[in-house]
Parts: structure tokens; C-alpha cells; sequence
């Protein structure tokens, strides 16, 4: 029997995921994920009853295995004494608002938006190495790709020229999976002002707006 209860619901910390089972000789139980990232089956009477709310994460924060990940983070950007600091805090990297300790739901929330740790050789990569930690610049990455993600990163001034685009200087990222895209802001000849693609853009696979590539066309 299917429990009348829409995907989503929330029991204290637990929230619904749509998935249930139901053994012989046995209650219904109901997939759950607490908002530290825990997935259990939890009995559903026990839910409705109120006799489980959550995973007791609040009181083993400190044994969550992503917990040293959130702290070394903080560690990098906020105490002068960490060998890594010249090159976060000192260069004025923080941690975002969501994500940061002064929040209370900052460990859980970065728990959620990062996720399941792939294995024990990745850990937290910056995607922009000149933007802070937040869920649209943070990916799992192996130290391998770590590095070519450093020597790829390249910076590019205001007025920068893409074609016929020109680079006003501002850009912007956009979560897509795991990872992000980075987006440039930038001016045709004409006038025209768009956000394009900076991989698009490094390609060569837009160099002008639709309007002048149409002129372009119309004129041959």
C-alpha cells in the first residue's frame, strides 16, 4: 500500500524522497533524507506519531564524515595560522553566507548542495580560483583535476576581444550539475550586449551578435 503522502513531505528533519517499501509481516516504511544528507527507511507510524524526527545529526555533527571538509574550509579562509592561508584568507576568500559556520543551518546546507563525496582522493575544488566558496563555484574534484583546473584558469581584462565581442569586465557562474558554467558579459560592434558562454567564447564558437552575423551573410 502506498503511503497517501506527497514526495517532500517533512517529519522534523526528515524529508519524504517518494520511495517505500513494505516486507511481509512488517510496518510500511518510507524513504527519508535528513537535512544533514542522511538516507534512512524510517517505520512511517513512527514519522505520523512523531517518535522520529531526524537523525540525531545535531548531536554527532563533529562524526559526519564531510564534517573535517566544512572545517578545513574555514580553517584556509579564516585562521591566519593555517599553513594555507596566504593563499585564501590573506587573498580575501570566505565562505559564503549559506554555507558559512556563523549559520546554524551552514553545515547542512553545504552537506546538500555539494553532496555524496565521490571517494577519499577528492575533495572541495573552487572552480573560479578568484571567487569564494558557494555552491555555484564548488564541485568534488581529484587532485588531478584540481591541477588542470588551475593551469586552465586563465584571466582576461576588460576589453578583452572574442571576435567582434568586447569583454566589459563582469562575469558570472551558473550551476549545472556537480560543477558550474562561467559566463561573460560582453558588447558587440554594434551595440549589443549579452551574456555568452566563456567556453563558447575561448573557442571561437561566438565571435558576434545574431544580428551582425546575419548582416555579414546578407551582404556576401
Amino acid at each position: 500500500m502506498r503511503p497517501q503522502i506527497r514526495k517532500g513531505k517533512r517529519f522534523g528533519k526528515w524529508k519524504y524522497t517518494g520511495n517505500y517499501k513494505r516486507e511481509k509481516y512488517q510496518h510500511l516504511k518510507i524513504e527519508c533524507v535528513c537535512e544533514c544528507g542522511t538516507i534512512r527507511f524510517i517505520v512511517f507510524k513512527d514519522l505520523r506519531e512523531g517518535k522520529s524526527n531526524g537523525c540525531r545529526c545535531y548531536q554527532n555533527i563533529s562524526k559526519h564524515p564531510l564534517h573535517s571538509n566544512w572545517g578545513s574550509m574555514h580553517d584556509r579562509c579564516y585562521n591566519p595560522k593555517n599553513r594555507d592561508f596566504k593563499n585564501y584568507g590573506d587573498k580575501g576568500v570566505k565562505v559564503c553566507k549559506r554555507w558559512h559556520r556563523e549559520n546554524r543551518q551552514g553545515f547542512f546546507n553545504f552537506v546538500g548542495d555539494i553532496g555524496k563525496r565521490p571517494s577519499n582522493m577528492h575533495s572541495i575544488d573552487r572552480i573560479d580560483g578568484n571567487k569564494d566558496y558557494s555552491p555555484s563555484n564548488c564541485r568534488w574534484a581529484s587532485a588531478s583535476e584540481q591541477s588542470n583546473n588551475r593551469k586552465t584558469v586563465k584571466k582576461h581584462k576588460k576589453g578583452h576581444l572574442f571576435g567582434w565581442w568586447s569583454f566589459t569586465g563582469n562575469q558570472r557562474s551558473e550551476k549545472k550539475g556537480r560543477g558550474s558554467v562561467i559566463f561573460y558579459e560582453v558588447v558587440c560592434r554594434c551595440g549589443f550586449s549579452a551574456w555568452r558562454n566563456k567556453g563558447t567564447l575561448v573557442n571561437g564558437k561566438s565571435t558576434k551578435c545574431k544580428s551582425c552575423a546575419m548582416k555579414m551573410v546578407k551582404s556576401k
